[in-house]
């Protein structure tokens, strides 16, 4: 009995470990992928040169090594520089988090399918999901405002209000970007959860595990 009592709950932190390795390989990819939904205004800036300094801002956001953020063609003032570098924090954590939650899952699954309790998953994986559709839901529904709200939460400036005059790469960035970017994450991250699910499930239902 007291080994089945530890086995749901290694199985219940394979499900937690393995929801933080998937929401940041999500957010991870979204980023490297938002270059897909960039807009780019009428201005004396070809799309060329755009794209280019916007790949030069993911680079920065996400090398640990590169420590300066470095436009050619897109002026950025300091409050611009300043939030940029905040962002640079959550991203460079938000990697971190994508290789321990990764190393502590690879290390659990294999102690879970060694004792052939693998199906002790399906309940909190298939609990989990459910409650991150319906706040995935909510959020989706009410995106423009809570989006605002993340940023008054999150950061302890004011320096993500950017002025377009100063800092004109937000008119690459409007809300329509960040919706489509939080979609792909969306998106992303309910595809790495159902793929542990079909595994498991598979395993359960087919190889007994």
């Amino acid at each position: 009995m007291n080994g089945k009592y530890l086995s749901k709950k290694r199985a219940t932190l394979v499900v937690v470990a393995y929801t933080m390795m998937a929401m940041s390989v999500a957010l991870f990819l979204a980023l490297n992928l938002s270059v897909l939904f960039i807009h780019y205004p009428h201005w004396n800036i070809s799309v060329a040169a755009a794209r280019n300094d916007y790949l030069r801002l993911l680079w920065y956001l996400q090398d640990p090594g590169n420590h300066q953020l470095l436009l050619r063609h897109i002026p950025l003032s300091k409050v611009g520089y300043r939030h940029f570098k905040d962002v640079r924090l959550i991203m460079i954590v938000n990697e971190a988090l994508m290789v321990i939650s990764g190393s502590l899952v690879f290390i659990l699954l294999r102690k879970i399918r060694r004792v052939k309790t693998t199906w002790q998953l399906l309940k909190p994986l298939e609990a989990i999901m459910t409650i991150l559709i319906i706040i995935f839901t909510m959020v989706f529904v009410n995106f423009p405002t809570l989006f605002v709200r993340f940023h008054f939460l999150i950061f302890a400036n004011h320096d993500w209000v950017f002025n377009a005059n100063s800092d004109p790469i937000i008119l690459m960035l409007p809300v329509s970007f960040f919706t489509h970017v939080f979609l792909l994450w969306g998106g992303l991250f309910f595809t790495l959860l159902l793929i542990l699910w079909s595994g498991v499930y598979v395993s359960w239902r087919f190889l007994k595990l």
